[in-house]
């Protein structure tokens, strides 16, 4: 895979935490810009260490880490932020501040980018209202522009922070069990809709997924992890039911996640040096 062409790549990277947990280990993979990629596992697999170390909030412990084609953890603190703020995050549980505006809540999502004064004159007068209804418009809520959150039911705050992380236009989107909390009718509209928007824009997506269904349904790669370590990387359409059952084996609450036709007896798999999709 050419360099160019990378979002980011991780090279036998470990990440280990404060209280000497490993919490990944070994980890080789390679994302291209523009590519749609879910994350599958159990609780406690590692799926969140691995957006929270590709959203640079950790450092990887060892091995090689590349992001836009550097190293971001040899960068100059001015030129990391500027790496961070080309990065998107998308959470299960928005952190919105209840009492703030809908149309500030959105246009948050450049603060990172804009100069010291405009992002101040923003908090006081919105700068850029329109783009801000733009983005609401395209997941039906451009009646809402100057609601206050704390009056939006928990489906509406969702879409608020969806229309934020596509105002900030990312290169690279992360989500962390964006639907989880969802029920199933608005987490398949949400899952669709953000697979379109990246899709329409380029933007690189790596979603942690807890129903694997949607995962399957709805994105282009999709890579198991169990253990801090990968089981398999494939493309949706590939990923067999006996490789589910292994990566959920003795788990019971992922097990109720996954498709019925997934659950059935099938051999163990071991951690591999990557089943890939290439």
């Amino acid at each position: 895979m050419a360099a160019a062409a990378t979002a980011f790549a991780l090279h036998g990277v470990d990440v280990v935490h404060r209280n000497g947990h490993r919490a990944l280990e070994g980890l080789t993979l390679a994302v291209r810009h523009g590519e749609r990629v879910a994350l599958v596992g159990p609780s406690g697999a590692g799926k969140t260490t691995l957006l929270r170390l590709l959203g640079l909030s950790l450092a990887p412990a060892d091995g090689r880490f590349e992001m836009f084609g550097s190293d971001p953890w040899r960068a100059r603190a001015g030129e990391l932020r500027r790496l961070r703020s080309r990065i998107g995050h998308l959470h299960q549980n928005p952190p919105i501040p209840p009492r703030q505006r809908v149309v500030h809540a959105v246009l948050a999502g450049r603060l990172g980018q804009w100069p010291w004064w405009r992002s101040l004159a923003s908090l006081l007068m919105p700068v850029d209202c329109q783009g801000a209804a733009a983005e609401l418009a395209r997941l039906d809520m451009a009646g809402r522009l100057f609601e206050r959150c704390d009056r939006l039911s928990g489906g509406q705050l969702q879409r608020v922070a969806l229309a934020r992380v596509l105002y900030q236009r990312p290169q690279l989107l992360l989500a962390d069990e964006p639907v989880a909390a969802m029920d199933p009718a608005l987490a398949e509209l949400t899952v669709r809709l953000l697979n379109a928007e990246a899709s329409r824009r380029g933007v690189t997506l790596v979603a942690s997924m807890h129903a694997v269904e949607l995962a399957l349904r709805h994105f282009e790669r999709v890579i198991g992890v169990r253990g801090g370590r990968l089981l398999f990387d494939l493309p949706a359409d590939r990923v067999a039911p006996g490789r589910l059952d292994a990566l959920y084996e003795s788990d019971p609450v992922g097990a109720s996640t996954r498709p019925a036709q997934a659950r059935q007896p099938s051999p163990t798999l071991q951690p591999c040096a990557v089943v890939s999709c290439r």
